[in-house]
């Protein structure tokens, strides 16, 4: 890998652009071999302030904020970019937090060219405010190291969505050995702007809280009525699980929710 060491900052982003770290000879989405290194006290790996640019292909760690930091506008995409580990995806190179989104609708992750985002000290991604919303987050290792299969979780929440961070897609992610909850929707039961945001086809496992936790306080929702209250995805209710039959392809589970 090559190491780009920043002893001050990069100029913030305010025009598009692309930045693709994969056009380096040899490098690939499982293998980045461009590292933004952030140890010597630099605060933010990479801020966007314009619309419609790319981050691909690059290795991202050491900062003292956020690895990458969407502040203003959307329509930016980050994708086969390595966030808070070394460039090999095995061991945690940490940031504060791994992805921190403000702004805008963005795509984090595509098929085939998802992110690994792990090991950094509070979340793996952070989404806040009234205007981040239809955020798409998908194909993600959040959590594991480059395989998925060895734990090198983020410290805090592996996806966290709140303070009016709504219409959220999180999609086909491995999200695992996180801190505390592996999805966190809202800082609280009374942070009622949070809502409609998708959780689905996800692989949720060995996170020190909650798989998921609507308004982030390590309890489980009451099953109510319709389920339809005020709070983040207006704490929806949980399922109820009878049974799990196993052959030897397959799991059918088989329950109910009231909703």
């Amino acid at each position: 890998p090559h190491i780009i060491a920043l002893a001050s900052a990069l100029p913030i982003i305010t025009d598009t652009v692309i930045i693709d770290g994969l056009t380096q000879p040899s490098s690939s989405c499982t293998a980045p071999l461009i590292v933004l290194d952030g140890s010597a006290g630099v605060a933010n790996g990479i801020e966007i302030t314009a619309g419609f640019s790319q981050i691909s292909g690059l290795v991202i760690n050491g900062f003292s904020n956020a690895g990458i930091a969407i502040t203003t506008n959307g329509g930016n995409t980050i994708e086969c970019s390595f966030i808070g580990t070394n460039a090999a995806g095995t061991a945690a190179v940490p940031n504060g937090t791994g992805i921190q989104v403000n702004s805008g609708i963005n795509t984090i992750g595509n098929p085939g060219l998802g992110n690994v985002i792990s090991g950094n000290t509070t979340s793996g991604i952070s989404l806040a405010g009234a205007g981040t919303s239809g955020n798409i987050i998908s194909y993600n290792k959040v959590g594991t190291d480059v395989t998925g299969a060895s734990a090198l979780g983020n410290g805090g929440e592996g996806i966290l969505a709140a303070l009016g961070a709504s219409n959220t897609t999180i999609a086909n992610n491995v999200i695992a050995n996180n801190g505390t909850s592996g999805v966190a929707i809202g800082i609280s039961t009374a942070d009622t702007s949070t809502f409609t945001n998708l959780i689905q086809q996800n692989s949720i496992v060995n996170n020190g809280g909650l798989g998921i936790d609507l308004g982030n306080n390590a309890t489980i929702e009451t099953i109510d009525g319709l389920g339809f209250d005020s709070g983040p995805n207006q704490l929806q209710n949980q399922p109820t699980l009878s049974n799990a039959f196993i052959t030897t392809s397959t799991i059918d589970v088989a329950g109910n929710l009231t909703s």
